[in-house]
């Protein structure tokens, strides 16, 4: 996780999610659960000695298109390059960095 360089994260509703900008991290921590703030994860929880992987992103790059993002019922995330990510226009279509990662 602490090679990760930049963050792309899909927004949408139930019809469907895209990706329109791509956030460059500035830090990567792993903290303990009961460290991080409600603004931080965005609801209560009692898993309190739990671990999260906490990121600081930039300001956000347009991408030059959207990225379709498909519907997935959980939380989905995938490792590639930047460079991919600029000049793909579907999450299906992008190499994964590490095959063990998809």
């Amino acid at each position: 996780m602490r090679e990760v360089r930049y963050c792309a994260i899909a927004h949408g509703d139930a019809d469907g999610r895209k990706i329109t900008h791509l956030y460059p991290v500035k830090s990567v921590k792993l903290k303990n659960r009961s460290e991080l703030e409600l603004e931080q994860t965005g609801r209560a929880d009692s898993g309190k000695n739990t671990k999260f992987w906490l990121f600081e992103l930039g300001y956000p790059q347009p991408l030059p298109q959207e990225l379709v993002f498909p519907l997935f019922p959980h939380f989905k995330f995938r490792l590639t390059n930047a460079v991919d990510v600029l000049a793909g226009n579907k999450w299906d279509k992008l190499p994964a960095r590490y095959a063990q990662v998809k």
